[in-house]
């Protein structure tokens, strides 16, 4: 069951400006913040390209946020079904309302723009109104979706390195991809089994999900090994234009591992929510005109690949007569070549690879995710229908 509340929605103010491209606050091309993820490659996925194409603005999907709480009353969202039961009020809606915004933020002329913006936006909580249940929270999005959906799992769990919440250097240190947790990797094989595309958050623990840690204890379940394979999309963070170091370096803080999939921005994310972007003239006190000038993590990214199958899809959808791809071409899709034979090289992750770079390899531990992006050589663009 799904509940639709009312949503009244606040009259924009003319005061906040378009945060789409550069220079809508300011004027200052060179030091306003915008959405640059946007952009082509190598610095972002090329969104716009697909917002030309047939069903590149998402029209037709389900895309279903998993997490703690959502901020429904935004002006720059649409409607969002909330699934039952409801989030806890209590818990903060900060978080939700930026990846929302990322997913699918309304095209109304200001604010942020979303990669799926005609995308239907499904929300389920993690922890609701009955308490904590993430496998609960999995199952109820991959009932309420059909093949060919997509669900995001914005979430992290405790590894075998996870330290007590007081003697962690930073609030993630070990924390890793939910799927540690047996009954919500459960919950994931049998969503993607049933056709449902489920995106899930890397975690930002800074742990190497290859190290032996990972294939012992946990009751036998080694999910990060490949034969345990979930057929989720597992996504990593990369460094972005605005962070001050090299672009597309994995993030100080992502996970690594064979396991990962692809990497999006782990930093400098415009979008909704928390209040710190006060663009134009909008109220400071209003936080349904709260925007955030550099949302990361792999809560960021996550929702930056999550857009991505169905933006790249263009020719998948009602208007082609052509049914949706499967959850393991939609990965294939994003991560082409992924797992291609690598070369030694020193110190941390190199530059993570995207599918228009070079073949550079390298190390085992850093094996190249991928930056997806919308644009694709023809050969790249379909996968097989159903």
């Amino acid at each position: 069951m799904e509940w639709v509340g009312p949503i009244p929605k606040p009259v924009a103010s003319a005061a906040v400006p378009n945060l789409v491209h550069p220079g809508g606050i300011t004027g200052d091309v060179a030091a306003d913040r915008y959405q640059q993820y946007l952009d082509p490659a190598p610095e972002g996925i090329d969104a716009r390209w697909a917002w030309y194409g047939t069903n590149g603005t998402g029209a037709g999907v389900r895309i279903c946020d998993l997490e703690k709480n959502l901020n429904r009353d935004h002006s720059d969202l649409g409607t969002v079904k909330v699934l039952n039961p409801g989030p806890n009020p209590a818990n903060d809606d900060n978080h939700g309302t930026a990846v929302l915004g990322i997913l699918a933020g309304e095209n109304n002329g200001f604010g942020v723009t979303g990669i799926a913006h005609d995308a239907s936006l499904y929300f389920a909580a993690t922890t609701s109104t009955e308490g904590f249940s993430l496998e609960g929270a999995i199952t109820r999005c991959a009932a309420n979706l059909q093949a060919g959906d997509i669900i995001v799992i914005e979430a992290q769990t405790v590894g075998p390195n996870t330290k007590p919440a007081e003697d962690r250097a930073w609030s993630s240190e070990g924390l890793v991809p939910v799927e540690w947790y047996k009954p919500a990797y459960d919950a994931i094989k049998s969503a993607t089994a049933a056709g449902r595309i489920v995106v899930e958050a890397g975690a930002n623990g800074a742990e190497d999900l290859d190290s032996a840690d990972y294939q012992t204890g946990n009751g036998g379940h080694y999910p990060f090994k490949p034969e345990n394979d979930s057929g989720a999309i597992l996504v990593g963070a990369g460094n972005s234009p605005y962070s001050g170091g090299t672009n597309r370096a994995p993030s100080w803080f992502t996970n690594t591992g064979a396991t990962m999939d692809v990497q999006g921005w782990g930093d400098g994310i415009v979008t909704t929510g928390y209040g710190d972007l006060h663009p134009g003239d909008a109220d400071p006190d209003d936080k349904n005109l709260w925007y955030k000038e550099s949302f990361g993590g792999t809560s960021g990214a996550t929702p930056i690949v999550a857009a991505r199958p169905r933006c790249s899809s263009r020719s998948f959808g009602p208007s082609t007569g052509v049914r949706p791809p499967r959850p393991n071409c939609a990965r294939s899709c994003a991560t082409r070549a992924r797992r291609r034979p690598v070369a030694a090289t020193s110190g941390r992750c190199p530059i993570s690879r995207r599918p228009s770079s070079s073949s550079t390899m390298t190390p085992a531990r850093c094996r190249p995710w991928r930056r997806p992006r919308c644009r694709r050589p023809a050969a790249h663009t379909t996968c097989p229908s159903r």
